[in-house]
């Protein structure tokens, strides 16, 4: 699990250009595209320097099991992951035996596969790191790969050990990107002590000369340790020393990411979202400004600030064109948990004409009915709990979706009784609740209601005699003061 900012990769190195091959990306909804064939499949993967893995949605790897492109023996198990919101999340992770990028050959290259069906497909650093040294340039949408001393052997799977290289021991204290290059590649192999062992060694011995990546690769170290008063320094420090240029967005988001641990009131809480939303400003990479905003909303949700994160978690749908099920649960539920049905309405009528097949969606605008219409007279909960119905009738999976079915049933039984007036479809709506749910308390409960009552006539409710008034404490006398 490991936070990465964007300036770790973009660090200018001094070493003898020997050869280099330049892939040109193709710009597809503000992100760039970069061509690739993984097992033979060709798929187009967006560039992020920031995500820690290659990482494939669910689709694809369902279409590459199918087809014997990946295998069984090719997933390892599950893995924690850690998104640009912070938020840790199980993914399976799988090896890629062969990418192909621009004609290179990368091998056994570790994958995570996101659960949702139609996230985007990232090409992060479990092959980047691979490269070696490289360049992207954003104006003209290249990636420029140099086979220096520290090259790779794409074809052997080999890294190429030159024989007039000699590998550079920690002591050149003077060369700056030697220190960040060591520290960095232990950084990726999650060995985030022996990192900051070589940072502060580095800090030491070179003192004011001391690159000022350092400090940031340090504070990110320190986060993944879980160690953030001492990170929220080093991130202090980072600013401080950065030449302004050179701060990413990643690592605004970072720093603001830090600081929100820390707020305790209004005006802290504000310093760290600003830092948060000059990220999403600068950053041009779409899957990033989603991080971003993300993170702001995971933040009001933890706080149960509903109507702000519905509001942020809005936004996403407002940037990212191909949002997820999960973008509009995200929006549409803190909607609804901030009492802001019509807004929540909004969203899972987005839901429900993207995802047409799924009761969730229906199930959650009927809800949200039910808090607009709170009498039932107006009938709009209960012609959105029919449409519930009929989706989850379809559905080949009911044992998946019995919660949100047999609530629609349920619904439809008190509806028809108290409203409607009609016992019969009351008692056979109750019935494919516990059809579904058989053990359902609220099912069972109201089975037996709906036979000992008459919808048509008043309910006589006996009450419990008034019980007899306490006796009153008397109130005991203070004693008197000596004079």
């Amino acid at each position: 699990m490991k936070f990465l900012s964007s300036f770790l990769f973009f660090l200018l190195f001094t070493d003898l250009v020997i050869g280099q091959t330049v892939i040109r990306m193709r710009r597809e909804g503000g992100v760039s595209m970069i061509p690739c064939t993984i097992n033979g499949l060709p798929l187009n993967f967006i560039l992020d320097t920031g995500a820690s893995s290659v990482s494939i949605s669910l689709t694809e790897a369902s279409f590459m099991l199918k087809n014997g492109q990946l295998k069984q023996s090719d997933i390892l198990g599950k893995v924690s992951v850690v998104d640009a919101t912070g938020k840790i999340s199980e993914a399976y992770q799988i090896n890629l035996k062969e990418i192909v990028l621009g004609g290179l050959k990368l091998y056994n290259v570790r994958a995570t596969i996101v659960s949702t069906a139609n996230a985007p497909l990232l090409l992060g650093q479990s092959a980047l790191s691979q490269l070696g040294r490289f360049e992207l340039n954003l104006e003209k949408n290249t990636l420029t790969l140099f086979n220096d001393a520290r090259g790779y052997d794409y074809g052997n799977n080999q890294r190429v050990i030159k024989k007039n290289y000699k590998p550079v021991e920690i002591k050149d204290n003077l060369n700056r990107g030697v220190c960040f290059e060591q520290a960095r590649l232990l950084y990726i192999e999650e060995k985030f002590k022996q990192a900051i062992e070589i940072i502060d060694n580095c800090i030491i011995t070179q003192k004011e000369k001391t690159s000022p990546f350092l400090y940031g690769l340090k504070a990110l170290a320190l986060e993944n340790l879980g160690n953030y008063v001492y990170a929220k320094q080093v991130y202090e420090e980072y600013f401080r020393k950065q030449n302004p240029k050179y701060i990413s967005p990643g690592d605004n988001a970072s720093f603001g990411r830090i600081l929100l641990k820390f707020a305790i009131d209004l005006e802290e809480e504000e310093i760290a979202i600003n830092y948060i939303k000059k990220a999403i400003f600068t950053d041009s990479i779409i899957p990033n400004k989603v991080g971003y905003i993300k993170l702001i909303g995971e933040y009001y949700r933890g706080k149960s600030e509903y109507s702000k994160s519905a509001r942020w978690f809005n936004d996403v749908l407002q940037i990212r064109k191909n949002y997820s099920n999960l973008d509009l649960y995200n929006a549409g539920y803190d909607y609804f948990r901030a009492g802001m049905f019509d807004s929540s309405v909004l969203v899972f009528n987005k839901y429900t004409a993207k995802y047409p097949d799924d009761i969730f969606g229906y199930y959650m605008i009927a809800k949200a009915n039910s808090g607009i219409d709170t009498t039932r007279t107006v009938g709009t909960a209960a012609a959105a709990y029919l449409k519930a119905i009929e989706v989850g009738e379809k559905s080949a999976d009911k044992v998946k979706i019995k919660d949100q079915l047999a609530g629609a049933y349920i619904f439809m039984s008190q509806y028809s009784f108290d409203i409607k007036k009609d016992k019969a479809s009351a008692i056979a709506f109750n019935d494919k609740a516990l059809a579904v749910d058989p053990a359902n308390p609220t099912a069972l409960a109201l089975k037996d209601y709906l036979i000992k009552y008459d919808p048509n006539k008043p309910t006589v409710v006996k009450t419990a005699p008034p019980a007899k008034p306490a006796t009153p404490v008397k109130p005991k006398k203070a004693p008197l003061k000596k004079k």
